[in-house]
């Protein structure tokens, strides 16, 4: 037998007699004892007459369901218990992994998955391996975001208690609308989909061009460094005292699958790393400025994965026509610099939108963002002093997060950085300057201390 579990006696309970005789031959083909029931009220008479090692039961059956199955079977034994699923059971299939379902299988399946399921839940305990945290390989993706592309083009994925991930939905199928609605009416708001998936969904596809030389391959090994590396950078230079931490944690999360599908792109990873080797503090303040536009952008609502990724690419490239500029220049104080340097320094924008604009496929909304992310509401920005109605609506937060992260997060131009000191100085200097919305929603991030 696939995984070399013994011989058991399952008892298997589907309503759909075909289904119910296919599960039931090819189990016993395998050398299992089988007894099939059609409901979960006749299960639970079988389960107080005989023996089971396993119960097989698909969750949507007359009089006795296969949730309140599990609940019935849970208030008397652990028998292992496998639940048959799919999307249209989310609900169902979360309260059954509350309540220790050993496994799940998301029709539809094959014989094949379905005998390794069996295998895998018969392991003895002593050889179970402990299911391995997988947040970092999915990504949370707004219901909102099916509901408007209800045909899939990736497969599908929920979270569930014990942080494993289960298939809900494949490739190719289109989702029902009015039961993702009545999914939000029920307090759910996210799916989740695979990392490499994550540039389907945000449409992230750049075509290459010519603007970095050099070979257009780079080695899974060298973008897992990275990938990491970058990490490391968010965790020890990005957070500040008095944020809230759920918040970063989650734009965090958010920002790395942006970062990996990025780095898929060999233009946008170099670019990163031309960031990340330009200035130490350049990058983390790129790094920064990214998580923190996500995290305002979610405090005003702005939940459309589309616009957050958005958000974290022109975060992450608003100053990359910095790269062209001296470091010295870049870390010296804005008030110390002379004309001649203010004019060179000013000019990042427009370079930085240059070099995004050269790489085919990079949305029009990031190219603005990047220009007009030193605008402002009183129209004494650069590099246009453009009336603030004209001026797009996500530079605005862009914005806000540049001059806070310049001011939280140490820099040889600011070594006394604090949530604190940039809270003040934009009260002081910027606050009839900045968009008072996303202000205002920055400001809701901070969280009070007790007195």
């Amino acid at each position: 037998m696939t995984g070399g579990s013994s011989v058991a006696k399952i008892l298997i309970v589907e309503d759909d007699e075909f289904l119910r005789e296919i599960f039931t031959d090819y189990l016993t083909e395998k050398g299992h004892v089988v007894v099939s029931v059609p409901n979960g009220k006749v299960a639970r008479d079988c389960v107080l007459a005989g023996e089971f090692e396993l119960v097989v039961s698909d969750v949507q059956m007359p009089f006795l369901n296969g949730v309140e199955l599990l609940q019935w079977l849970r208030e008397r034994s652990q028998i292992p218990f496998i639940l048959m699923t799919g999307f249209t059971n989310l609900l169902e299939t979360q309260k059954a992994s509350d309540l220790g379902a050993n496994g799940f299988l998301t029709k539809p399946f094959s014989n094949q998955a379905l005998l390794d399921m069996v295998a895998d839940v018969l392991k003895p305990v002593a050889a179970a391996v402990p299911p391995e945290n997988e947040d970092a390989n999915y990504c949370k993706v707004p219901l909102d975001e099916f509901v408007a592309r209800p045909l899939i083009e990736y497969d599908i994925y929920i979270r569930l208690q014990s942080s494993r991930y289960l298939k809900v939905a494949h490739l190719g199928e289109t989702l029902d609308i009015n039961r993702l609605k009545s999914y939000a009416t029920k307090g759910m708001t996210h799916l989740h989909v695979r990392k490499e998936d994550f540039n389907k969904v945000v449409g992230f596809n750049i075509q290459l061009s010519k603007i970095i030389q050099g070979s257009d391959k780079v080695s899974e090994e060298k973008k897992m460094r990275f990938m990491r590396y970058t990490g490391e950078v968010i965790m020890e230079r990005c957070f500040v005292t008095d944020m809230d931490r759920v918040s970063f944690e989650d734009a965090s999360q958010f920002f790395n699958a942006s970062m990996a599908a990025m780095a898929s792109q060999p233009e946008t990873f170099q670019l990163a790393q031309i960031l990340n080797e330009h200035s130490d503090h350049l990058y983390a303040h790129c790094l920064g400025v990214a998580i923190y536009s996500i995290m305002i952008a979610k405090k005003m609502n702005f939940q459309s994965t589309q616009t957050c990724f958005k958000l974290a690419m022109a975060g992450l490239f608003h100053d990359i026509g910095s790269k062209e500029i001296e470091r010295d220049l870049l870390n010296k104080a804005r008030p110390l610099l002379s004309v001649t340097e203010r004019k060179m320094v000013e000019s990042h924008v427009q370079r930085g939108r240059d070099i995004m604009t050269a790489i085919p496929g990079v949305h029009s909304d990031v190219l603005q963002i990047i220009y007009e992310h030193h605008e402002d509401d009183v129209q004494q920005g650069y590099p246009n002093q453009t009336p603030k109605l004209k001026l797009h609506p996500l530079s605005r937060i862009v914005h806000v997060a540049d001059i806070f992260v310049t001011h939280a997060i140490r820099s040889p131009a600011h070594p006394g950085a604090s949530t604190a000191g940039a809270i003040a100085h934009i009260e002081k200097f910027e606050l009839d300057r900045v968009n008072l919305q996303a202000y205002e929603a920055l400001k809701r991030l901070i969280v009070k201390r007790a007195a």
